[in-house]
């Protein structure tokens, strides 16, 4: 009787361990940076495009603009994303 106590007490502690390890790690967070060139203005939204492009075939879901910048005219720029999956 006392060895199966010790049998379960020993397997629930090492799943309770082993549990928390693969939670805390499920995180995962990328940068994707993308570039963008118009002739119309519209750079912006052409690097952010392909940056979220870039983040969805790495299999990321959840993104946001961390940093950006539009030349003067928007005719060209650039936009980094921060995403988790």
């Amino acid at each position: 009787m006392l060895i199966r106590i010790v049998t379960s007490a020993l397997l629930t502690a090492s799943i309770v361990v082993l549990g928390t390890g693969t939670v805390a790690s499920a995180v995962e967070t990328g940068q994707f940076r993308g570039e963008g060139y118009s002739s119309m203005g519209l750079a912006y939204h052409w690097a952010y495009g392909q940056a979220l492009g870039r983040a969805r075939d790495a299999g990321f879901t959840d993104c946001e603009v961390i940093d950006s910048y539009t030349w003067p005219g928007g005719y060209e720029a650039w936009v980094l994303l921060e995403c988790t999956r």
